[in-house]
């Protein structure tokens, strides 16, 4: 029976900062036979995760300006990547974006020209790549050196049992796992369903979309605009539930959408506090994250 050293159920940010640092360990304590570990996740998107991933798209911004999201090295290493890749990065940008990318790259090209990104909303899918190519080529390079064993699993993970000194690890498809260690790693919990349990509902007058990452975000958002030419100009109103980042990337989305946002009547955002996050830069959060680093 196979097992693994470490599994990781979910292939987020965090399964990745976690590797990078079992390979920095690994690189200055070698062991003689390779470090057995396993990622498992729903989605092939490994080491992004929703937020930065494909399935956010590449046309939304982070919630935070770049000095309030990274720690000080972690952002100079960012900076630096940026530097290198900035204007194929802002091509894909414009490419998948709409009339708000535009007008994001002409307000801020004089900072990205001066390589100034810290006060920038910068678009999310920028960290993503930098974050999975870090992940990759380290692992890839400890793989190359016999230092560890890489197994990747797309797939659900239903349940995880103690078996004496081992976890067991059930997917969906009824195949099992078994690991000395286990890392939980699945960030947001899964979307709470209204109306239906089905993902997309049609009917009549109405569109209810239960996952608006659902494939990805751009799917949906083609699904909305074919919903909206099917209206013939009726008044057509939005309703956003939830006023976290996934809400707000959604309106941000009709927004950048001029063809889209000219046939919405209104946007209702329904949240347990009523409120939006913030929009402004919270400088003393900031200093107080400078100090506790």
């Amino acid at each position: 029976m196979k097992k693994e050293n470490i599994t990781f159920i979910g292939a987020g940010i965090a399964t990745a900062y976690a590797l990078l640092r079992i390979t920095q360990i690994l690189t200055e304590q070698p062991i003689n036979i390779p470090f057995r570990v396993r990622i498992i996740d729903k989605s092939p998107d490994f080491f992004a995760g929703i937020p930065y991933g494909d399935r956010s798209g590449k046309a939304v911004l982070l919630i935070n300006a770049l000095n309030n999201f990274l720690p000080p090295d972690e952002r100079l290493l960012f900076v630096q990547w940026l530097d290198e890749r900035k204007e194929s990065l802002l091509d894909e940008f414009l490419e998948h974006g709409g009339e708000q990318a535009k007008i994001w790259v002409e307000n801020n090209r004089p900072f990205i020209d001066s390589n100034n990104w810290n006060e920038l909303y910068i678009p999310r899918f920028f960290f993503g790549r930098f974050i999975r190519e870090k992940t990759v080529s380290e692992l890839s390079r400890c793989e190359n050196a016999g230092l560890i064993e890489m197994t990747y699993t797309n797939g659900e993970v239903l349940d995880v049992n103690k078996e004496t000194n081992l976890f067991k690890v059930i997917l969906k498809n009824e195949i099992s796992i078994y690991s000395e260690n286990i890392v939980l790693s699945i960030g947001s919990l899964p979307t709470r369903k209204i109306f239906k349990e089905e993902l997309i509902i049609k009917g009549h007058g109405y569109l209810v979309l239960n996952d608006i990452y659902n494939k990805n975000l751009s799917f949906n958002i083609g699904l909305i605009k074919e919903f909206l030419r099917s209206r013939n100009g009726k008044a057509t109103n939005v309703l956003v539930i939830g006023a976290n980042a996934s809400g707000l990337e959604t309106l941000y989305s009709f927004v950048d959408h001029i063809d889209l946002n000219d046939k919405i009547t209104s946007y209702t955002v329904l949240s347990s506090h009523g409120l939006m996050p913030d929009s402004d830069i919270d400088y003393e959060k900031e200093r107080t994250l400078s100090q506790n680093l």
